[in-house]
């Protein structure tokens, strides 16, 4: 959806075999919310949280098992050191 020229609300994308491969939200253009990205074969890749267009909080990322890979904490896009 656009309101006054600028994405708003849930995007979807498909690959060329109309399998899903991500979803974001907007709010006046920039990316606001969860976000998740999925592999061909329907499992989960990524999980995590934007905030004005950056990575806020834990970003998951899994195998192409569906097993996760590893966990990160991000604060304004940027990876914090554990």
């Amino acid at each position: 959806v656009f309101i006054h020229s600028k994405r708003s609300g849930k995007w979807l994308m498909w690959d060329e075999n109309e399998t899903l491969i991500n979803e974001r939200f907007y709010q006046n253009d920039k990316l606001n919310g969860p976000f998740s990205d999925w592999y061909a074969n329907g499992n989960k890749k990524s999980e995590g949280t934007f905030l004005n267009d950056a990575i806020q909080g834990i970003l998951k990322e899994y195998n192409i098992d569906g097993t996760l890979n590893k966990e990160e904490l991000f604060e304004n896009g940027i990876k914090k050191k554990k």
